[in-house]
Order: C-alpha cells, then sequence, then structure tokens
C-alpha cells in the first residue's frame, strides 16, 4: 500500500511482518540479558559469548524499526493533509510510551529497592548516589545520559534507548513538516552523527588525551554508544525512499535475501566497527525493514514473521523490553534457589529461560491489556492517520 493510496481511502496502515519482527527484537534483548546475568546469580556463563552482545542488535533493529515507522506515517500525514500536527503527534507519542516509562521509573527508584529480594550485587548499591541528579535525567527523558554518567540502574536503564526515542520525537515531526527532501535530509543527519562520531574516537584514540581530557573524550564516546540517532534516521531514510516510490530494487527478491543474509550475519557475529559503530547494522536492518514492509511475500522466514504468536509479541514488545530486567532477577534467584549453579547447564538453562520468559511474556500482556490499551484508545482520539493492525 502506498502512503497515498492509504490516506485517500482511509486505509489503516499496518505492515504485519514488523510486527513480528519488533518480537525479534525484544527477545534479542532478553536472551542478552539472561546470559550476561548468569554469573550474578551463579549460574555460570554465557553458553556462547556473542549472545551476551546480542542486545546491542536487537537495539539497533528497534531504532531502526521506530525511524521508519514514525517517518513513513508523518509522510504519509503530510501528503493527506497537507501538514503534520505535531501536537497530535506529541500527544499520541505520550499517551503511547509515557505510562509504562514512569511505572518502570517508579518501581526501579521507589518500590524495588526496598525489597531485599530485588539487590543485584554490584548494581542496587549505586542507586542512592547522586540520587537527585538521577531521577532528574529520567524525568527529563534523559536516561541515556544517566547511563553515559553513571552506574546501571538495575530495572530501570533500560529506559536509555525510550529517552533516545522521545528526543527524536520532539525533533523529528518538525523536520517532516517542512522537509522538502526528506530522504536527502535523513542522510543529511546520518553523515553528520557519523562524522561527530568518527571525530570522537579518532581524538579518544590518537590525540594522546590525558587527565580531564581523557575523562571528556570517554563520556563522548560513551554517549555516541547510547546515542544512536543515526539509527532512527538510517530508518527515516528508508521510509522516505519508499514513500517517494524509490525503492524498487529495495523490495526485490534480491534485496530481500541480501537482507535476510545480513541480519543473521548481525545476529552472529558482532557488526559494529571501531570508529562508525552500529551504523553497519542500522543499514543492513533498513534494507530489511523495506523489504519485509513492502517486499515479496513468499519467502519461506520472512512469512514467519506473521506467526500469530510472533505477531502478538511485537504487539506487547514495548512491555517485554521494560519488564525483562524485573523477571530475570526473580528468574535467575528462584534457578539458583532451587537447582543452583552446579547443576548441568542444560537444565540451568531450561528453568532460567524458561520462568524468564513465561513472566516476561506474561507481565506485558497483562500490562498491555490493563495498563497500555485504556492509554491507546484514548490516543485514537487524536491519531489523524490510523496504523498498526485493527483491534
Amino acid at each position: 500500500m502506498s502512503g497515498e493510496a492509504g490516506a485517500r481511502g482511509g486505509e489503516r496502515i499496518h505492515f504485519p511482518r514488523l510486527d513480528g519482527l519488533r518480537s525479534v527484537a525484544a527477545l534479542a534483548v532478553v536472551v542478552a540479558h539472561i546470559e550476561s546475568q548468569k554469573k550474578v546469580f551463579g549460574l555460570g556463563s554465557a553458553a556462547y559469548p556473542r549472545l551476551e552482545f546480542l542486545g546491542q542488535t536487537g537495539v539497533s533493529l528497534f531504532f531502526v524499526l521506530s525511524g521508519y515507522l514514525i517517518t513513513y506515517l508523518l509522510l504519509v500525514e503530510r501528503s493527506s493533509t497537507e501538514t503534520v500536527d505535531v501536537k497530535k503527534f506529541l500527544v499520541r507519542r505520550a499517551l503511547r510510551i509515557w505510562p509504562l516509562y514512569f511505572l518502570i521509573f517508579a518501581l526501579g527508584f521507589l518500590v524495588l529497592p526496598s525489597f531485599s529480594w530485588f539487590d543485584i550485587p554490584g548494581q542496587t548499591e549505586h542507586l542512592y548516589r547522586h540520587f537527585g541528579l538521577k531521577i532528574a535525567l529520567f524525568l527529563s527523558f534523559q536516561p541515556n545520559l544517566a547511563l553515559i554518567i553513571f552506574a546501571p540502574i538495575a530495572y530501570a536503564s533500560q529506559s536509555w534507548s525510550i529517552g533516545i526515542e522521545e528526543q527524536f520525537y520532539v525533533v523529528w515531526p518538525f523536520v517532516m513538516r517542512r522537509a522538502r527532501r526528506p530522504a536527502a535530509i535523513a542522510s543529511g543527519a546520518i553523515l553528520a552523527v557519523t562524522l561527530a562520531r568518527v571525530g570522537v574516537e579518532l581524538v579518544r584514540g590518537y590525540g594522546g588525551l590525558a587527565g580531564r581530557g581523557a575523562f571528556v573524550a570517554d563520556l563522548a564516546s560513551r554517549f555516541f554508544l547510547y546515542s544512536r540517532y543515526e539509527c532512527m534516521a538510517v530508518g527515516a531514510l528508508f521510509a522516505a525512499l519508499a514513500f517517494e516510490g524509490r525503492h524498487g530494487w529495495l523490495r526485490s527478491r534480491g534485496a530481500a535475501l541480501l537482507a535476510l543474509g545480513l541480519s543473521l550475519l548481525f545476529y552472529l557475529v558482532d557488526a559494529s566497527l571501531p570508529l562508525v559503530g552500529h551504523l553497519p547494522q542500522a543499514l543492513g536492518f533498513g534494507l530489511l525493514v523495506t523489504n519485509l514492509a513492502h517486499g515479496p511475500r513468499e519467502i519461506a522466514p520472512f512469512a514467519a514473521l506473521e506467526h500469530p504468536a510472533l505477531m502478538y509479541c511485537g504487539k506487547i514488545s514495548y512491555g517485554i523490553y521494560m519488564y525483562h530486567l524485573i523477571a530475570i532477577t526473580l528468574a535467575g534467584k528462584a534457578t539458583a534457589a532451587w537447582v543452583g549453579g552446579s547443576a548441568p547447564a542444560a537444565q540451568i538453562n531450561a528453568l532460567f529461560y524458561g520462568l524468564t520468559l513465561g513472566l516476561t511474556i506474561g507481565v506485558a500482556a497483562l500490562s498491555y491489556r490493563f495498563l497500555e490499551k485504556p492509554f491507546l484508545r484514548f490516543k485514537d482520539s487524536f491519531t489523524v492517520i490510523r496504523s498498526g493492525a485493527a483491534s
């Protein structure tokens, strides 16, 4: 469906396979954190070292997906109404993101630290250092800065990526409302962020810095690690190409096979590069997202993304992402208590993974039904272009 056709006909814009892809991204993050937390609970080490870094790949995919969908919908809205209603856009985003974001903030900062069961050695004891500043950063949607400056905050640090998206959302609708060449602007944003990152890494690696200078350079490097605006801009670039009809090859069978191969590569090896970081992943995922949204449907691995279970997990993926660290602690401590770290690895993995996934998906489903969905219904009042699966 083209954006123009969807707008004229009042149709709902929905790319079903992207729901399934979103679940893959969320589950990749869960797997990475399960593996990295094994040693915290005395359950051995990661089954395969690459799994500990799988979350970075999943987050890159999330960013590309978000940049793609938001940009595509904004372009459809502008084509249909000749403008972008920024106020309604920001209200829609707030209704979708804020309820769960602030619940996780309250749990991580105010509720769970009161219970010893949720203590994590090496993590929870850092919470009250610079407590007020941390709260201020989270309340102003800058959790990425908190993660750059301070030690991770148990049960809330995953919100860093939500902060990046919120910062993007504040700027991007204004850009899309006036942009005559959206693809060129997105390309410029990618180039600007990439050049800035390359400059920081070159200065950090070869500038001979020491003391305060080295400290500032390290902070700048961490800023780019946890502020992947270029990944969202890549999603925006591919969305602009698709909307403008300049995606002929991107939707071909050859592009689909290339996207599939690159995606498998990114999930098997660390595809980040020393200077440009996760940009190669983002470009590959941009190709993947565009092909899944507009390309051939007969390729078996892609068709599998429309399985009802994956599509449902995609629908509740926000909750999966936000709640999974709580579930991992409960599952990890339960596994350590029930079978211990000396049990066979297969038994540990079966129990740890089973409990974590069961708790995460169960809580995310309840959260979607009783917390998020009421706000989503209210969000309809501010909708200009209908998107997503029909209820």
